[in-house]
């Protein structure tokens, strides 16, 4: 599900990109598809589309983080169940952003909600399938809604995919760091981890003096003890 997921989100950004209409979306169906009431209009509309689509795939992200969380706690990966987590809530506060400024635009707008959790797997699995999802974020989808944005000249929404695209290139990052030390975790570089509350970056570690991707103040960063 989650690779499903993953693939219609690439079909509607390719739509979007090409050229605005996609086949077999409009009125009511393209209400159901986006969330939206019949009938209403954005005045950024590829924009609106977009983090529409977003949404949903954040959502979707964090749902499937906090399942793969239980997974690994069951598995005894503890430290690595508490890294989910932290970046499950990364997941939601982009969704939560994105979804505000899609409210912005059209008032009416639904907040997507996410489909079943995909089935957890290993934790070995499971880390593999959270870095694909992220890299496909940070190479494809996020870069494709940039665009959207900057074509239409959406700043506030040009802002949360830059940040978040940025952020998901840590979350990968972090993600397949786990997965080479699987069998070892390194219990000093992640006793603990800190999130952005702005920006959704995690940093591991020591607390830094500012967010390195937005630069929100580091003492607003929210803690996470992952080795207790």
């Amino acid at each position: 599900m989650y690779q499903c997921s993953r693939r219609n989100m690439l079909g509607l950004v390719g739509g979007i990109v090409a050229g605005g209409a996609i086949a077999g979306l409009a009125g009511p169906a393209w209400a159901a598809a986006t969330g939206t009431k019949s009938g209403a209009t954005a005045l950024y509309p590829k924009t609106f589309k977009s983090l529409m689509a977003a949404v949903a795939f954040e959502v979707q992200a964090n749902a499937n983080y906090l399942a793969f969380a239980d997974a690994a706690d069951k598995d005894g990966h503890r430290e690595i169940a508490a890294i989910f987590r932290a970046i499950a809530a990364a997941e939601l506060k982009h969704a939560n952003d994105e979804f505000a400024i899609a409210q912005s635009l059209i008032s009416s707008a639904v907040k997507p909600k996410a489909e079943k959790a995909a089935l957890a797997g290993s934790t070995a699995a499971n880390l593999q399938a959270a870095i694909a999802g992220e890299t496909e974020e940070y190479t494809k989808i996020y870069p494709g809604f940039v665009k959207i944005a900057q074509a239409e000249r959406m700043r506030t929404a040009l802002g949360i995919f830059t940040i978040a695209k940025l952020a998901e290139e840590v979350h990968a990052g972090i993600y397949a760091d786990l997965l080479k030390h699987l069998d070892k975790f390194d219990r000093e570089k992640y006793a603990k981890v800190y999130r952005c509350p702005v920006c959704g970056n995690i940093v591991p570690t020591v607390r830094p003096m500012a967010c390195p991707i937005c630069g929100d103040e580091g003492e607003d960063l929210i803690e996470y003890t992952i080795v207790g």
